[in-house]
Formats: structure tokens, sequence, C-alpha cells
């Protein structure tokens, strides 16, 4: 009875251990600024983001929302396979403001004027 009593416990513990590490960096990232860098390093990020993603660019990447959304992913993952330290703010970033900076990559607009408008560079 006492095992039964101790595996309960067991399970229960195990449980909110899961729930709490799949909510608390939720909470914590809930805007592009809150992902721990310091709003000069998320615009000098977000600068550098946009700048690679200009140099990579062609029409066909950005035709239309899907081919879009893989673009800047693969961006992204760009950035991850190079362990670049800010490829989590990337992803952070396309998917939180995917339909601003898809009119941005269309129009080619300035790095800083596109990071700006997002509110991540001052």
């Amino acid at each position: 009875m006492a095992d039964v009593k101790f595996f309960a416990v067991l399970i229960v513990i195990a449980f909110v251990g899961i729930v709490t590490s799949f909510t608390l960096p939720n909470q914590h990232n809930q805007n592009h600024r809150s992902s721990g860098a310091s709003e000069e390093t998320n615009c000098s990020a977000c600068e550098t983001i946009y700048r690679v993603a200009l140099s990579h660019l062609k029409p066909e990447y950005i035709a239309n929302a899907t081919s879009a959304r893989s673009f800047m992913i693969g961006e992204c993952n760009m950035f991850r396979q190079q362990h670049v330290p800010f490829w989590p703010f990337c992803f952070e970033m396309y998917t939180q403001n995917f339909d601003a900076f898809w009119q941005d990559l269309k129009s080619a607009t300035v790095p800083l004027q596109a990071c700006k408008a997002l509110e991540i560079c001052q």
C-alpha cells in the first residue's frame, strides 16, 4: 500500500514538472522583446536576419504565403545549423510578425526600417 502511495506521489510530481517545463518558457516569451536579450541585441539580430534574407531572396520565394513561410523558416534553420546565437529569436520574430516581414521582403524595405516598424529597434 505504501508503494502505491509513493508511486502516485511520484506521478503527480512528474506531471507538475512536465506542465511547468512547458508553460514557464512560454510565459517568458510573450513577445519578441522578452527573449532574454537586450533591445540592442534584438535590434542587431533583426537587422542581420533581415539583411541575410534579402541577400538570398528570389521573387519565387515570396510569391505566396506558403513559399514565404518556407523561405523564412529556412533562413532560421540556416542560422540554427550554423549555431548562430540568435537563431531562436529568428523563429520567434518570423512567426510573430509573418505578414509584416513578408510585406517588407516584397518591397525590399531597408533592414533598419523593417525592424523599427516591428518595434524591435528604436
